[in-house]
């Protein structure tokens, strides 16, 4: 039914703005200024803080080994 669809979309939506929100706040890199509005730019978005939490995290122990 066309409720049903409704609430899957709102649903769909709410679930990913709270991850979005979630690793932005994590990564500390939300600006209010600047951010992605559709769902795809969020989804990339995501996905480049994510990337670069994980280079750091391996430039760190990276570091750490050799100390």
């Amino acid at each position: 039914t066309l409720g049903s669809r409704v609430w899957l979309l709102i649903n769909y939506t709410l679930t990913l703005m709270l991850i979005y929100s979630a690793i932005a706040t994590v990564t500390t890199v939300e600006y209010r200024d600047v951010y992605p509005v559709t769902d795809g730019r969020k989804i990339v978005s995501s996905l480049h803080m994510i990337v670069g939490i994980v280079i750091l995290e391996f430039l760190i122990s990276t570091l750490e080994m050799h100390l």
